[in-house]
């Protein structure tokens, strides 16, 4: 398998009323266990409802302040923050400053059996 390379500025990003998600990296590059991208959180959005993954979840603040809220509470993100989000635990981000919140997202995929 060839090295694949993936610039955010060639995704389409999938637009939601509070948020831009970019998939970078996943099986349509030839990624087996793992799923990447970016997501741009406009300030001042209401609260969205939560979801849940059946995957293990990393989440890196790279620009801006969130916070992530999740049944048991809410964690306070700065910029240069990184969180783990276990597979099954309702959760969603929130951009609670005054500028943009972009962080980046990485998804554990249950591996693929090998034929």
């Amino acid at each position: 398998m060839k090295v694949k390379v993936v610039n955010e500025k060639m995704i389409d990003p999938k637009v939601f009323d509070e948020r831009q998600a970019m998939h970078l990296i996943g099986k349509d590059v030839g990624a087996r266990v793992l799923d990447l991208g970016i997501t741009y959180w406009d300030p001042h959005k209401p609260l969205a409802k939560m979801h849940q993954h059946d995957a293990e979840e990393v989440m890196y603040i790279i620009e801006g302040h969130g916070s992530l809220h999740t049944p048991d509470g809410k964690v306070d993100l700065p910029k240069g923050s990184a969180v783990y989000v276990p597979p099954g635990i309702p959760h969603i981000m929130q951009n609670i400053a005054d500028s943009p919140l972009k962080f980046l997202w990485v998804y554990a995929l249950p591996p693929k059996e090998e034929k």
